[in-house]
């Protein structure tokens, strides 16, 4: 199968330049670097993001969606001050 990548200029020509030292085809060089990615192992995330838990309010903030309206509550509250 046939496709068409871009790469930086630098990487291109060190990976040409080593393919030569090496008596191989850029085509084997990449092939070889992708079957050698693919054996790796898999980076698994074990601790997933999660919004901290705001504790310092009387009621703490637990998701997105609360967190999104406490910036909204605080962004308020500032312009009330500053207009004041």
């Amino acid at each position: 199968m046939k496709t068409t990548i871009e790469l930086p200029e630098d990487l291109f020509l060190q990976s040409k330049r080593y393919a030569l030292e090496q008596g191989t085809t850029l085509k084997a060089l990449m092939e070889k670097g992708l079957r050698i990615a693919l054996t790796l192992p898999k980076v698994v995330n074990e601790r997933p993001y999660r919004l901290p838990i705001i504790s310092t309010m009387k009621n703490p903030v637990t998701g997105q969606i609360e967190l999104n309206a406490f910036i909204d509550r605080m962004r308020d509250e500032h312009l009330d001050q500053v207009i004041k």
